[in-house]
């Protein structure tokens, strides 16, 4: 196995294809092929798989992905060992993120910090999209990383701009429909729409996540109750006990252990449902802590 490898794998987590792998990289597409393929090859099976959309991770392809970007943390943390520690910056920044990514930016953005800049005091709190965006227009955060659904971008996106508020994206990303590990619907050879639609579904986000997947299920004709269940624990043990289904991005469930553990993706077919990340904040009173903190966004969470 090689290091290049896995720097592949983990660049094609927001790739659609091999060519949009390749530019990032800036490497030819036959060599990320033919990198992948001895991969496969040395681990005895296969990582990624081809469909009419572009490639798509296999399950052990996921788990894959997740090692990967353990391995390429690590590196990044070694680099990190030979910068040198500023204890004249110093300050507080105030930074909220979706549950989704809490994980990811406590251990690539908050960490590394901390390490940097000894004197800089870090708050960190995990809320709602629509509640992020308020607290950093109030004043009650400096940053916020936002999830905006394809039905809700444009909406909010006019919001913030028209509240003075700056927004940069980070990544985009596809959102996958899961359930347990034995939901009646992984028996079938394929999967659609019309058939997850015959389940409940179920969510942990508020009354605004709900009424955009509501309108996302309304896009494809279908009128679906959506149920909320905020106590994560019970929300897990409800996935877990009955026949209904969720949704979460991709990226933040290769990136879950614990999730891959209790909840099985479902291939539908005619799914096509993608959001995008990014860094909301304000322009006021800045200065090279936040510019610092910004930049650590935007090399970290891209």
């Amino acid at each position: 196995m090689r290091l290049n490898q896995f720097e592949m794998i983990v660049a094609l987590e927001n790739c659609e294809s091999l060519s949009e792998a390749s530019e990032k990289l800036y490497i030819s597409q036959p060599s990320i092929s033919k990198a992948i393929r001895e991969l496969e090859e040395e681990v005895g099976y296969t990582i990624l798989k081809r469909t009419k959309n572009g490639v798509q991770f296999t399950e052990l392809g996921n788990q894959v992905l997740c090692y990967a970007k353990e391995i390429m943390e690590r590196i990044e943390r070694v680099k990190q060992l030979g910068l040198k520690v500023d204890e004249n910056i110093c300050g507080k920044i105030l930074l909220g993120a979706t549950r989704f990514w809490g994980s990811d930016i406590f251990s690539l953005v908050i960490l590394g910090l901390k390490e940097q800049y000894p004197n800089v005091t870090i708050q960190f709190q995990e809320d709602f999209s629509s509640s992020i965006v308020e607290n950093v227009r109030n004043e009650q955060l400096d940053f916020g990383i936002i999830m905006l659904y394809s039905t809700d971008e444009e909406e909010t996106l006019h919001y913030i701009e028209s509240q003075n508020l700056q927004y940069q994206r980070l990544f985009a990303d596809h959102v996958g429909l899961y359930a347990n590990m034995h939901h009646e619907l992984h028996k079938k050879t394929e999967i659609y729409m019309k058939d997850v639609m015959e389940y409940p579904y179920v969510t942990g986000g508020n009354a605004a996540v709900a009424n955009s997947i509501a309108e996302f299920f309304h896009s494809y004709g279908y009128k679906r109750e959506i149920e909320i269940i905020s106590n994560r624990q019970m929300r897990l043990q409800y996935l877990l006990t009955h026949n209904v289904f969720t949704s979460m991005p991709e990226r933040a469930y290769a990136g879950s252990i614990e999730s891959q553990k209790m909840l099985k993706r479902l291939p539908v077919l005619d799914l096509h449902w993608d959001c995008q990340v990014g860094v909301v904040y304000r322009r006021e009173n800045w200065n090279n802590l936040k510019e610092t903190v910004l930049k650590r966004l935007q090399e970290k969470l891209k």
